[in-house]
């Protein structure tokens, strides 16, 4: 099996199980009018997202990572590194870009207007996952493509983390009514290591606290490494942006043109 094959199962098949859940052990109470006007929405973004992920990644991500090494290009073609530790340095370094860029998105303006969309969602489910303004992708994702030159690490690693990365991203954001010990046994067994559905719940609080914490995706090292840990716990309200909240920021136009309407807000 592929990559690219283990990444679509992951990705299709992650967000199949992961609703499934959802309906069996719900954390919502909502109608099936309302689950499915939330979903819809959600997914039509879904898809310009797959739309902007192919492109980059086929034509960006992947052929500058393979003329990279091809060429000598970046710090591990310096030197004679094993492909397994610039596997593992790759890894690395893919997840704390991410932890980087996420980072900058809550704390510069141009880029919080994009990612806002991802967080006005005021009820978290598995398709709030991949809930983002294309044009995020468009910024990070080129971003990412010049921090790989620059390494030089296999394409492969920052596959497989992406690939993790889509896995742990449909977790966080499901729509399971875990309970106190659940999140209790999940934050003590690994949420050392990994980021857990709880530690991002928190990240989605309308609290700017909150919100401005918790950015790992994939590992937890590196909120505890720069001290933007906040320690999980069951939320006790809905997710979300105060200033966006009403249903006009949540139609598939009103995302689309958030950046450009929340401009007159200050702060939100």
């Amino acid at each position: 099996m592929t990559v690219d094959q283990l990444g679509f199962y992951v990705l299709f098949g992650g967000f199949a199980l992961t609703a499934l859940a959802e309906t069996l052990w719900p954390r919502y109470v909502w109608t099936l009018r309302e689950r499915a006007q939330h979903l819809a929405r959600n997914l039509v973004l879904w898809a310009l997202f797959l739309l902007v992920i192919s492109l980059l990644v086929n034509w960006l991500l992947a052929p500058l990572s393979a003329a990279a090494r091809m060429h000598g290009l970046g710090l591990l073609n310096l030197w004679p590194v094993p492909y397994w530790l610039a596997f593992i340095i790759g890894f690395l370094f893919a997840d704390f870009s991410d932890y980087v860029l996420h980072r900058a998105s809550h704390r510069f303006r141009a880029l919080w207007l994009l990612h806002a969309v991802h967080h006005s969602d005021p009820r978290l489910d598995v398709s709030t996952s991949l809930r983002q303004h294309p044009l995020f992708f468009v910024a990070t994702l080129s971003i990412r493509a010049l921090l790989t030159v620059a390494l030089g690490a296999p394409v492969e690693a920052h596959a497989v983390r992406d690939v993790c990365g889509v896995a742990t991203s449909h977790l966080h954001h499901a729509a399971i009514g875990w309970t106190a010990k659940g999140i209790a046994c999940w934050q003590r067994w690994i949420g050392w290591l990994i980021v857990t559905p709880a530690a991002h719940w928190a990240h989605h609080d309308p609290d700017p606290a909150l919100t401005n914490s918790n950015y790992g995706q994939v590992l937890s090292l590196w909120d505890h490494l720069f001290g933007t840990f906040h320690p999980p716990a069951l939320p006790t309200r809905d997710s979300g942006l105060d200033a966006l909240r009403d249903g006009r920021w949540q139609t598939v136009t009103g995302m689309l043109l958030t950046p450009w309407r929340a401009r007159r807000f200050d702060r939100f």
